[in-house]
């Protein structure tokens, strides 16, 4: 893929997560201490952690989605890394 059609690809990627993450802060706006909404590019385990002890925060909280009956038995990759590399605890929440 030549450099603009991933620019561009990008932008597109961005427009729509921006949009998604907007609709659900919206939704959630309304708690005591609304979310904060992040869009970034890099390793998720890496961003995650870092983001965590940027903003000195108390506990992640992940989801961990599984496409198989033994997915079912182990936690997702990424949630598994962050458990394991992270100086934040972290509670993982199962997605059906």
């Amino acid at each position: 893929m030549n450099k603009d059609a991933k620019k561009e690809v990008r932008a597109r990627m961005d427009k729509v997560l921006s949009e998604l993450m907007e609709k659900h802060a919206e939704e959630l706006s309304t708690l005591e201490t609304p979310p904060e909404t992040l869009i970034t590019n890099g390793f998720p385990t890496d961003l995650i952690q870092s983001v965590a002890e940027e903003k000195n925060a108390d506990l992640i909280v992940m989801n961990s989605r599984t496409h198989s009956r033994l997915g079912q038995m182990i936690i997702g990759s990424t949630a598994n890394r962050v458990i394991h590399n992270s100086r934040v605890p972290v509670l993982v929440v199962p997605i059906k």
